[in-house]
Formats: structure tokens, C-alpha cells, sequence
């Protein structure tokens, strides 16, 4: 942790760039309350919605899943890979599970044709097919074999055109249905809309989340991790026990059930065959094999355009979307300095034109700053290797999954209150089938314990005794500006270079309605430049980096 502190200390010494003040309004631009504001959770709520259960996930003989007639692509699905590309994905053919086979690369039949008019497909685009296994070597493990993954990219599009396009081959002639999308105009138009969910699985609750999020149409989506949830399964498809509350009999060894992300490809493909995505690996994409192969699944079926942001990896990425610069990070790869996702980050945001792209964001699973007990602290090691990098190049705000609530902070810096730091937003209330986090550190006697290390999927741990020299604040900390324990999902609205309007809605109401509602201002004329300093390797961070105008004291 130390070599942590020691670097946060020094790069505050070296680097000078401006930083962004952010200002939270009401959406009529009056002040917000500065008061912590808290929703408590319906403990008497005993319905299939309530704190133990999200709702299960859907059934396997549901409409929605079965997969297409044979032969025909299926999953559809589109990727943001740049202001003029698009990468198309689709399945065709069946998995098997068995004893797996190697990973292959094909060339032939797959196939996207697309035009500017319904049923006038004047361009094509050739792309590859892939398959994976996810293999086990357990007595019992059921292991599998994909179905054939196409991804086919189309470069050089007209920016604000709608595109209609159907995929498949040439050789068996079998086609899908017409999709259509829109590409963004060019350079940074406003208003541009972001959809932003995380956590979300494939449940009754988060059906509802991907269609109220189509009804509010984005034009992209940022999801923060944890798509299909198919390692809640034994390779069996049953369920593993902890998820329904069971302490199971024996140890059982960590393991998928693979069949899952086909069902999760089926039920998100009326939103995402319209809407291109971008995501972030979450702790349930991880998916460990017994060789040590971690990601298969993911970086297969959703292979993000590292290679253009200059990344070598599928896990970090960066991307212009409109006029927003957007960076994926992830605490489940090495992270500290001098590691290779470090390095690129300091790179990445040094490159940042704030005249083209004026709003910088931050995405990545695990939340830095959260008041629920489930997770905590559970990323402050990565908090401690990177925030200073966000901090110094301004970045506006980081969207957050994992804890399955909803959080928005105050401008925060070091667990402080700080009107040149970004807002966090914590967005893992997509509705999947683990318990709603519904209980606050701040509750008493529900402060989590301090571990010597995190879950295995996360096993570095950091605590620190931020609240007053104690582990947990003692009421909802001053940096929490609002935090719900319910599923939804949200929307951004970047209106210009210096507004953007956030709504976030919960599942729960009748009918599709803002919950939370802010306006952020960003005032990059107000934090000015961050004065160099000395170098102590021996202090905490809360010490060693006073925080500058605007900052509240925390509770």
C-alpha cells in the first residue's frame, strides 16, 4: 500500500494539469440540498421483489430465450468501435457440452450487408467466426464448446445516419430478420444521450430494465460489468447454493454454466441490435477456468477496439463518443505503476483534447466510494493506485456497478467532499438474481469486519480509518449526496460542453419515472492547477493531499 501512497504523493508533484469543477444543480438550476439524503429500504416488503431475492432469473423454456431456427443468426448485437464504426456480433449453430474442443478461427461465412434504406443493402462487411471453450477437469464438470461467434465491422459510416442491416453467410444463405441503428453525428453535437446500467443478469427484474431503457432510447450504452451472471450456475445449470441463501454441504470448486450467455445474448438483443454498447469486465466475467484462462466468454462474444485507444489489452479501452471521452478501467488486471494498464491510462488522459472532448468519464466494476456494507472497501486498493490520476486530469465522473443499489456522491477527492473531484456513481441496480444490497455500513452493528483480504476474485485489501479514525461513519457520510436500495437503471444527457442532465429511475415504480435527478456543471476555470508539492512516502493519502477550494469537512 505504501508504494501506492508514495506515487500518489509524487505525481501531485509533477503533474500540473487543470482540473474541472463540478457543480450539482436541480434541473430548474437552483442549488441541491447539500445535506446526505437516504431512501431507506422497505423491510416489510415481503414480495418476490424484496431484499432477499431480485426475482429469479427467467426460465429456461421462456419465449425470449429459445434459440433461432437452425442455422439463422441469433444474439444480435451491436458495439461502439468509433464515431464512423460499428462492430456487428451474432451467433449461429449450437453449443455442446462435453468434453470441449480447441478455440478456431474462421474467415468464411459471416457476413453483415447494410444500407441507408430498408431493404437496400448496398455495402457488406466481411468478418471471422470464432468458438470457446470453457473447460473444467473435475469429476462431473460439464464442459463447453460455443456455438460459432461472428464479429464483422463496418468502417467509414455517415455520421448521423440511420443504417439497416441483416446478418448471416453467403454460403447457406440464411439471413436475420432487418435491425437498424444510428450513428452519432459528428464531432461533439449535442444533446447526446448515454444509457448507463451495470449488474444486470437475466431476470424478470432486469427484462424490465433493458426495456425501459429502450424506451428512453440512447444513443450508446455504457454498461459497468457483470452481464450474464452464468457463473451463479454449476455446469449442470443448477444454481449454486449461496445464491439461494444455502450454505452448501461441501466445497465446491468454482465453475459456469455457459448455456447462460447464450439465453442473456437472446433476451438483450431487442435493445442492443439498436443501440451500440460499450462495457467493462466485472468480477462475474472473470470465469476462471482450470488452465488458469480467465474471460473467455467475454472477450469473445464482446471484443471491445482496445487496439484503437492504443491498449494491448481487451479489459482497458478508451473511446470518443461525441463529446465525451470515455476510459474503461478494471481493478480484476494489475493496475498499480508500472503496470501495463497504469502506464496506458497516464498515456490516454495525457492525450485528452478538453476542446473536442470536453467531458472526461471513468468506468470500471468495482466502486471506490460506496456506504452500503456489501463490497466494502472491497476496491480501495485500486482507489489508491489511480485516483490521483483521475483527480489531476479532471475527470468529471466515474460510473460504478457491483453493490447492488444505487449511489450518487457528491464532487469527492480521498473521501472527502471536494468540488474540483469527480461525481461516482454507483449503478449495480440492473436487477440481476443476487440479493439487493439493501443495509448501509452506517446502520449499527452492521459495519463490516476488517479483513485480511478481499474475495478471491479481488483478494488485495486496503482498509483505512477514514471517519474520524474509525472504520465506518456513524450516519450517512457527507460525500453520499443520495443512495437508494432498489434496481433501475439511468440515463446522461450531455446537453453541452458545461451541462449534463442525470436521471436515474427505479424498476420498482408502475410506470418508468425519475427518482433521482441532478444536473451537473462542469467549471473548468474554477480548480485551476493543482500547486507542486514536496514527497512523503510514510503518510496516508487523507494527509499527505489537502484538499483545495470548495471541500467539506467529512462527518
Amino acid at each position: 500500500m505504501l508504494r501506492c501512497l508514495a506515487f500518489a504523493w509524487i505525481l501531485l508533484g509533477t503533474l500540473t494539469d487543470a482540473r474541472t469543477l463540478i457543480e450539482t444543480l436541480r434541473p430548474d438550476g437552483g442549488p441541491v440540498d447539500p445535506q446526505p439524503h437516504t431512501v431507506p429500504y422497505d423491510w416489510s416488503d415481503t414480495s418476490k421483489s424484496g431484499v432477499m431475492r431480485g426475482t429469479m432469473d427467467i426460465d429456461a423454456s421462456d419465449p425470449r430465450l429459445q434459440p433461432a431456427e437452425e442455422g439463422f443468426p441469433e444474439q444480435i448485437s451491436l458495439m461502439y468501435y468509433g464515431s464512423t464504426s460499428v462492430r456487428f456480433g451474432w451467433v449461429t449453430g449450437t453449443s455442446s457440452l462435453s468434453t470441449g474442443a480447441e478455440s478456431k478461427e474462421y474467415r468464411a461465412s459471416s457476413v453483415v450487408k447494410y444500407g441507408k434504406s430498408s431493404g437496400k443493402y448496398r455495402h457488406r462487411a466481411i468478418g471471422v467466426v470464432k468458438r470457446y471453450t470453457q473447460a473444467y477437469n473435475y469429476e462431473g464438470a460439464q464442459n463447453y464448446t460455443s456455438p460459432h461467434i461472428h464479429s464483422a465491422i463496418a468502417n467509414g459510416l455517415d455520421p448521423g445516419t440511420r443504417y439497416y442491416y441483416r446478418v448471416g453467410g453467403l454460403g447457406r444463405n440464411l439471413w436475420s430478420e432487418e435491425y437498424s441503428f444510428e450513428t452519432l453525428p459528428a464531432g461533439k453535437s449535442y444533446p447526446l444521450r448515454l444509457g448507463l446500467i451495470a449488474d444486470t443478469g437475466q431476470t424478470y427484474n432486469s427484462s424490465t430494465t433493458y426495456e425501459r431503457l429502450k424506451e428512453d432510447r440512447p444513443q450508446v450504452i455504457f454498461h459497468m460489468g457483470d452481464l450474464s451472471y452464468s457463473d451463479d450456475y454449476l455446469t449442470t445449470g443448477t444454481l449454486f447454493p449461496w445464491v439461494l441463501n444455502v450454505t452448501p454441504p461441501v466445497w465446491t470448486p468454482p465453475q459456469t454454466y455457459q448455456p447462460r450467455w447464450d439465453m442473456w445474448g437472446r433476451l438483450v438483443t431487442p435493445l442492443v441490435s439498436h443501440v451500440p454498447f460499450l462495457a467493462t469486465p466485472g468480477n462475474h466475467e472473470i470465469e476462471v477456468q482450470t488452465d488458469g484462462t480467465k474471460f473467455a466468454s467475454y472477450t469473445t462474444r464482446f471484443p471491445a477496439n482496445s487496439e484503437a485507444s492504443g491498449s494491448a489489452s481487451p479489459l482497458w479501452h478508451s473511446h470518443d463518443v461525441g463529446p465525451v471521452h470515455v476510459v474503461f478501467l478494471t481493478s480484476y488486471a494489475p493496475y498499480d505503476e508500472g503496470t501495463e494498464q497504469h502506464d496506458w491510462l497516464k498515456r490516454d488522459l495525457a492525450s485528452v483534447d478538453r476542446q473536442r472532448t470536453p467531458w472526461l468519464i471513468a468506468a470500471f466494476h468495482a466502486p471506490w466510494y460506496t456506504s452500503y456494507a456489501a463490497h466494502y472497501y472491497e476496491a480501495n486498493c485500486h482507489r489508491l493506485a489511480t485516483e490521483v490520476l483521475l483527480y489531476s486530469y479532471g475527470v468529471d465522473l466515474v460510473l460504478n456497478g457491483h453493490v447492488h443499489a444505487y449511489e450518487r456522491s457528491f464532487p469527492v477527492f480521498d473521501f472527502k467532499r471536494d468540488d474540483c473531484g469527480p461525481v461516482h456513481l454507483s449503478l449495480g441496480d440492473g436487477g440481476n438474481i443476487e440479493k439487493l444490497n439493501a443495509v448501509f455500513a452506517d446502520t449499527p452493528g452492521h459495519c463490516p469486519p476488517i479483513f485480511d483480504h478481499g474475495p478471491s476474485y479481488q483478494p488485495e485489501f486496503c482498509p483505512q480509518n477514514v471517519y474520524n479514525g474509525s472504520y465506518c461513519s456513524l450516519m450517512q457520510p457527507a460525500w453520499s449526496a443520495f443512495r437508494e436500495p432498489s434496481f433501475g437503471h439511468a440515463t446522461l444527457d450531455i446537453l453541452n460542453d458545461t451541462h449534463a442532465l442525470f436521471q436515474w429511475k427505479r424498476n420498482a415504480d408502475p410506470l418508468s419515472v425519475v427518482a433521482d435527478e441532478v444536473v451537473f456543471r462542469r467549471r473548468p476555470d474554477k480548480c485551476g492547477m493543482r500547486p507542486r508539492a514536496g514527497s512523503s512516502a510514510d503518510i496516508g493519502l487523507s494527509q499527505a493531499l489537502p484538499v483545495g477550494g470548495g471541500a467539506i469537512a467529512q462527518a
